[in-house]
């Protein structure tokens, strides 16, 4: 973690922003400051990246990891399973967790989502001991279904249904809690929502994750998420930003050429020097944000000097290094992203060293920046890799 303690700016918004880029790529924009309640840790957290991935059992079906960082299931059958069960036989004990994914299904699908406290799997269908809850696609909509499985299916309950298109990357949510299940779905385009929905009688009290699809010829998820609520400080979510809407209503274009929703991210593909949008205008309360964490997954595959984000941005400018605000972000060398920052008071202001972290063009990378005070922090986290600064 690189750090800087004597920022001037003490509140502002926050942006994007490249210099002498015609290929960089955002997605997963997320800023969150601390709050009181309970904070969450990660048990697992899965991109699908990697085209080998080590984590997953795969017990069904045919799943292929690494396409646009998504995990696709393309066998027709009834039950297609992978799990991380035997790969990591620890998350047997797991008791009380929280499980997120985004996930849609663009051809013939009965239903498809994720096992929690889950025992035992098997090859035949509705085979072991676990929980299911996940989603069938209907016209226009995706509508839940959740059970139990004892070596059969067991319905927990009636289902609800959310507005969506095939295309749309659906969120689905299940927390387990004692004896308690609850599920719920949130479009990442329309940020609509289902209510909770909840089942007190669990008798599988503690188990595994897994994913399972049912009669499914292309099922897709990614972004696998499991947490448990821990000691320490919370979160709360300022800002969420998929970049999955072609029409992303959040941005100001302040220069550069942005394009919006190819595979939920986005590009900016302009060569010049200071390429930027931010909040400030369309969020003006965003102004006077002073303490938060950014963070968002990038990468440039083809030439780009540097790109990265803007925080504490109190004007911007579609003149390079105009405004005022903080930079912190990356310029790829060979087989390397390392990191650069710098103030700017309509002018560029170095902050000083960088440290570099060896990654694959192909790679995204989590770019994470937190502003507390009049310290600024910077780090970064490779997908595929794991590997950090």
């Amino acid at each position: 973690v690189q750090e800087y303690n004597s920022l001037a700016y003490l509140h502002g918004s926050v942006g994007l922003r490249t210099y002498l880029c015609d290929s960089a790529e955002y997605k997963d924009f997320q800023v969150q400051k601390e709050t009181s309640g309970v904070p969450m840790v990660d048990l697992v957290i899965d991109e699908f990246c990697n085209t080998n991935d080590p984590n997953w059992d795969i017990v069904s079906g045919t799943w292929t990891f690494g396409q646009s960082c998504s995990v696709h299931q393309s066998w027709a059958g009834a039950g297609g399973v992978m799990w991380l069960g035997n790969t990591h036989p620890a998350s047997l004990q797991w008791t009380d967790y929280t499980v997120t994914v985004l996930l849609r299904a663009q051809s013939s699908c009965a239903n498809f989502g994720v096992l929690v406290r889950a025992q035992s799997v098997s090859s035949t269908n509705d085979g072991g001991q676990q929980y299911y809850a996940g989603v069938y696609p209907t016209s226009g909509h995706y509508a839940t279904v959740w059970g139990k499985m004892d070596n059969g299916w067991n319905n927990l309950g009636q289902s609800q249904s959310l507005t969506s298109s095939s295309e749309e990357w659906i969120k689905l949510s299940v927390k387990v809690e004692g004896t308690k299940i609850s599920m719920w779905l949130t479009g990442m385009q329309t940020g609509q929502s289902t209510s909770v929905q909840e089942y007190n009688s669990l008798a599988y009290l503690h188990g595994s994750v897994g994913l399972r699809t049912y009669l499914c010829d292309s099922a897709e998820y990614k972004d696998f998420q499991v947490q448990k609520e821990t000691s320490g400080v919370p979160m709360v979510d300022l800002v969420i930003d998929e970049f999955c809407n072609t029409n992303d209503p959040n941005w100001d274009i302040v220069s550069g050429t942005w394009t919006f929703g190819q595979s939920c991210s986005v590009h900016q593909s302009w060569a010049g020097a200071g390429g930027v949008m931010w909040l400030g205008n369309t969020h003006p309360a965003s102004l006077q944000w002073t303490d938060y964490t950014v963070t968002v997954l990038l990468r440039a595959q083809s030439s780009c000097a540097n790109f990265g984000v803007l925080v504490r941005a109190q004007s911007v400018s579609s003149t390079n290094d105009g405004g005022q605000q903080y930079y912190a972000g990356v310029y790829p060398t060979s087989g390397h992203y390392a990191t650069v920052w710098g103030k700017m008071d309509n002018g560029w202001n170095n902050l000083g060293q960088s440290q570099s972290l060896t990654s694959s063009s192909e790679e995204w990378i989590k770019l994470s920046v937190k502003v507390e005070g009049t310290k600024i922090s910077m780090w970064l986290t490779g997908m595929q890799t794991g590997q950090s600064t």
